[in-house]
């Protein structure tokens, strides 16, 4: 009984990995990839060990999404690959859409308009409208790096603020945060 105390609730059950959380998202959020990354690496070696397909999805695009942040795009590709591969093919999977919109900002980013407007696409008419606010995010982030990527920076601007605006409202400071630095750098621009 000991072992449980001063453990959220939420963490009942749950393999040891979620107590790293912390480390790894402060390390992730501040930009430091290599105090990060070992925790991530960690984390996801339990969760596949213990079988938690979905948290080890969650845990692989945190650390995509870290990768992408810290600008080494291929690796943030390859990460968000890896960590969607058992998802692909299984109809429509959050983790899925999040990855290729990932994919589509890191192609973005890397030049490659082509497969970045072909990712943006492959997320659907509706996904601006999609009920998750973290894939409305996600995709609104995607097409602004599309955008940027090809000069439109007025679009890419509205994009970025209709993001802010959805990561406000659901109080997701992170999220918010980051949407900021990428308005602050295309408007550099």
């Amino acid at each position: 009984m000991s072992n449980l105390a001063g453990r959220h609730p939420a963490t009942f059950g749950r393999p040891a990995a979620a107590g790293a959380s912390p480390r790894r998202t402060l390390a992730a959020a501040r930009g430091d990839l290599a105090a990060a990354r070992p925790h991530f690496v960690a984390a996801l070696r339990m969760l596949h060990e213990s079988g938690e397909g979905d948290l080890e999805a969650e845990a692989g695009l945190a650390l995509a999404a870290a990768e992408l942040a810290g600008g080494r795009l291929e690796e943030a590709a390859r990460r968000a690959e890896e960590a969607v591969r058992a998802f692909r093919g299984q109809g429509n999977s959050q983790f899925v859409f999040q990855a290729d919109a990932l994919l589509a900002t890191a192609a973005a980013r890397a030049g490659h308009l082509e497969e970045a407007a072909r990712r943006l696409a492959s997320l659907g008419p509706g996904a601006a409208a999609r009920p998750m606010i973290v894939q409305r995010i996600a995709f609104l982030e995607a097409r602004a790096a599309v955008a940027q990527a090809k000069g439109e920076r007025a679009q890419a601007r509205r994009d970025l603020e209709a993001a802010i605006a959805l990561a406000q409202a659901a109080e997701r400071k992170l999220d918010e945060l980051r949407l900021r630095l990428r308005l602050a750098e295309v408007n550099r621009r």
